[in-house]
């Protein structure tokens, strides 16, 4: 589990992302849209809550936020852009399941954060 400290860390991190106009990787990428930004920080927020520690936090070149998870042999990705989260879990490297939630919705939430939960116990 993560400290309060670090969890701060990782949402100051998402929040600095405001800062980063058209172009910010020099090859076109997106703003970082401020309802992402919000999203990414309500996912934190709640994952943190259930014991769930991210790892690290980027922004994705399609205006999105990424959020990244290691446990044993599984990578988790989760990646929201547009209301939406792409679960992403690779199992040694490899893709072994892609899920979407609506973010909006809160059974939606709890599903995504129910299969999150599924591969770190």
């Amino acid at each position: 589990m993560k400290s309060a400290a670090e969890i701060n860390k990782l949402i100051s991190t998402v929040q600095s992302y405001t800062n980063l106009e058209y172009n910010w990787d020099s090859y076109e990428a997106e703003k970082i849209s401020t309802n992402n930004i919000n999203n990414a920080i309500k996912l934190i927020t709640l994952l943190s809550l259930r014991d769930i520690a991210i790892n690290s936090v980027f922004p994705m070149v399609n205006g999105g936020v990424a959020l990244n998870k290691s446990f044993n042999e599984y990578d988790i990705e989760i990646e929201i852009l547009d209301n939406k989260i792409s679960l992403l879990i690779y199992d040694y490297g490899m893709l072994s399941s892609l899920n979407e939630y609506d973010i909006n919705k809160d059974s939606d939430i709890e599903k995504c954060i129910s299969e999150i939960k599924h591969y770190t116990n």
